[in-house]
């Protein structure tokens, strides 16, 4: 009987450590993956915010393109347009470039 009780009771120690052990486990995985999981978000908006900042430098830097075509179109028309009928134009020789 003195046996029996006695394993009984290793018995029932090693499942309550054992489950606190497992419990223990659990609770220290989770406030792990929990920390993951904000640190994941907080890379996600940096990066989303660096693409909105890709996004605007590359929309203002169209603008400038857009600009520039617009210039030297004007640019080739003057330089097309020529002195006379059929004549490109001639620059200044007395003008230094």
């Amino acid at each position: 009987m003195d046996l029996l009780l006695a394993v009984i009771a290793t018995t029932t120690l090693g499942v309550i450590l054992c489950g606190s052990g497992l419990l223990g486990w659990r609770m220290w995985l989770r406030s792990k993956t929990e920390r993951l999981n904000v640190a994941g978000r907080d890379d996600i908006e940096r990066i989303i915010g660096a693409v909105d900042a890709l996004h605007e430098q590359v929309h203002f830097m169209r603008e400038e393109m857009g600009e520039l075509n617009e210039r030297v179109d004007f640019a080739e028309r003057l330089l097309s347009k020529g002195d006379g009928p059929g004549e490109p134009h001639k620059p200044d020789p007395s003008v230094a470039t």
